[in-house]
């Protein structure tokens, strides 16, 4: 059992670092590749200092007029604010540490979920490790730069809705995953467990 348990933690532990890094190391990749200063031969330090190259990837059909489409590519953007850089206009004296702080909590939070959580529940331990992989990853940028680097861009046009969807990075994704699959592990394995255990009770 102990054997088990500490293979688990290694396992979480390795997810959690791979997730870091990978989430670090694409954003530097986009800061060197995508980005150059608003005037020209000067480096870009301040956060709107700076123009933004993008590349597109790849996009089916059309988003343009009334065609249905949908379009993926790499967008360089400093995002002062949270999702949807919500907050972002805050003065720095408020908004930083309040960014912190929820960061603080919310590490805190899950490290608690994650040992409450029995070992048997794997899926529900590895979305809170998703879900401290993105708070980190996107805290790491905010302590180093003062901003979160995004740099996924995706937008769609589909049955007349096109929507432009808020350029975002591998840590944002990995906090929808990991909510994703935390919802599925509540609605859906939850209730196989439960069905499990009742199957298992003697009859009276």
């Amino acid at each position: 059992m102990k054997n088990s348990k500490l293979f688990g933690v290694l396992a979480l532990a390795l997810v959690l670092l791979s997730a870091l890094a990978l989430d670090q190391i694409t954003k530097d990749h986009a800061q060197k590749e995508f980005l150059y200063s608003a005037v020209e031969g000067s480096e870009p330090k301040g956060v709107h200092d700076y123009s933004s190259k993008s590349m597109k990837l790849f996009e089916i059909g059309s988003i343009r007029g009334k065609s249905q489409g949908f379009y993926f590519g790499l967008t360089y953007v400093r995002n002062q604010g949270s999702a949807w850089g919500a907050l972002g206009n805050w003065d720095d004296k408020y908004r930083i540490p309040f960014f912190y702080l929820i960061t603080v909590i919310a590490v805190f939070i899950l490290l608690g979920f994650l040992r409450s959580t029995p070992w048997g529940h794997r899926s529900a331990r590895l979305a809170f490790i998703l879900i401290l992989a993105g708070a980190l990853g996107n805290c790491f940028d905010r302590v180093q730069y003062g901003f979160v680097i995004d740099w996924l861009d995706a937008k769609w046009q589909l049955f007349g809705w096109y929507y432009d969807f808020p350029i975002f990075n591998l840590a944002d994704s990995y906090i929808t995953v990991g909510l994703g699959v935390l919802l599925f592990d509540m609605f859906v394995l939850e209730k196989q467990r439960e069905k499990i255990i009742r199957a298992r009770q003697p009859l009276p």
